[in-house]
């Protein structure tokens, strides 16, 4: 009989966490016990960040103070979930704790201790950080450098986010745009949700899909609007980024619990991922909620005179001649070499099956 091993649960912990799977989580940390490695560090550490991910800061917390030997990572873990979650001034009291015991920060440390300075306008702290990095001789990565330059446009300072911003080696798409953003909030245009949704659809359809979370994360730390996290999550399904879909659909239904198109997308995520497990809690969830999506339709106008179709409609008077016209082209196209492309056809039929099995 094989038994789990401390990389065995730190490997499954980490899954979890990449997931927000927090209910699977804690059995895994039952599991943990049973099997005698609640004091082994990296699975301490590993059970610190899932549950600092998932939001569960008194677990995380609790972990936190039994671990005897404290890595870098059990730090970071836990200050990175007080700042994730909102808990800033938290985040910074336990980064001056590190200090005081003499342990040495690294670069993700100071990503999430600059993201809670911006959020409190903690400017001092904020220079002492860059101070650091100069005088220790810290790579400035593009997620640091970008953590800095947000850190001083929200503290007021544009003209020291330029400076960081023009000694960066390396910039991509989320640094230019909160340098550009440095410079929409000196002349106080703020952008709007419009332009967040916009930006973060673009970069998911280029295949940017980390670019565009760091993006949502370092603009819009603090609930983004659900149309946000939609595009992030149609990016997600496109490109299909499996994880990072099912950490966004997470905050999505966190946001809109009683939106059924969120659970859809969840559960064609999963089907496409061939987690027909997962596809079957999310179906059951929404009928245990009641939740149904609504039939899709459009609308068109002809001769000052509006129509609407739904899927599946045939109610229209020249249903026949419409459905006619529907088939000649379907035709031409195939006609033209058009071959339709659907990799969630699989999925949908998985979804069906599904559907059969509760009668939905």
């Amino acid at each position: 009989m094989l038994l789990p091993s401390n990389y065995t649960f730190t490997s499954v912990i980490k899954s979890c966490a990449d997931l927000l799977a927090l209910k699977h989580g804690r059995v895994i940390h039952g599991n943990v016990l049973v099997h005698g490695f609640g004091l082994d560090v990296y699975v301490q550490a590993a059970l610190v960040a899932l549950y600092g991910k998932c939001g569960d800061l008194i677990n995380a917390r609790k972990v936190f103070d039994k671990i005897r030997d404290r890595s870098i990572v059990a730090w970071n873990s836990m200050i990175s979930g007080y700042e994730q979650n909102g808990f800033a001034v938290e985040a910074i009291g336990l980064f001056d704790r590190m200090k005081e015991m003499g342990v040495e920060p690294d670069s993700a440390t100071f990503v999430s201790v600059l993201s809670a300075c911006a959020h409190l306008g903690a400017f001092s702290l904020g220079c002492w950080v860059h101070e650091y990095i100069v005088g220790n001789g810290l790579y400035l990565n593009v997620v640091l450098g970008t953590s800095l330059i947000n850190m001083y446009k929200r503290c007021g300072n544009v003209s020291k986010a330029r400076e960081v911003f023009d000694s960066m080696k390396e910039r991509n798409v989320v640094a230019w745009t909160a340098m550009i953003s440095g410079i929409r909030e000196e002349y106080r245009l703020v952008p709007g949700v419009e332009h967040h949704v916009c930006m973060v659809d673009m970069l998911g359809r280029a295949g940017l899909l980390e670019e565009a979370y760091n993006f949502i994360k370092e603009e819009i730390p603090e609930n983004p609007a659900p149309a946000i996290l939609t595009a992030m999550l149609g990016a997600c399904k496109m490109h299909k980024n499996f994880d990072l879909g099912a950490q966004v659909a997470g905050h999505l239904l966190a946001a809109e619990p009683e939106n059924p198109a969120h659970y859809v997308i969840l559960s064609n995520i999963y089907a496409l991922a061939g987690r027909m497990d997962q596809v079957e809690i999310v179906r059951n969830s929404m009928i245990r909620k009641r939740l149904r999506k609504q039939v899709g339709y459009s609308t068109i106008e002809v001769d000052q005179k509006t129509y609407l179709f739904s899927m599946g409609d045939k109610s229209h008077s020249e249903t026949n001649e419409i459905y006619h016209y529907l088939d000649e082209l379907m035709w031409k196209c195939r006609e033209a070499g058009y071959v339709p492309v659907s990799d969630s056809d699989s999925a949908q039929s998985d979804m069906d099956r599904l559907a059969c099995r509760h009668g939905g």
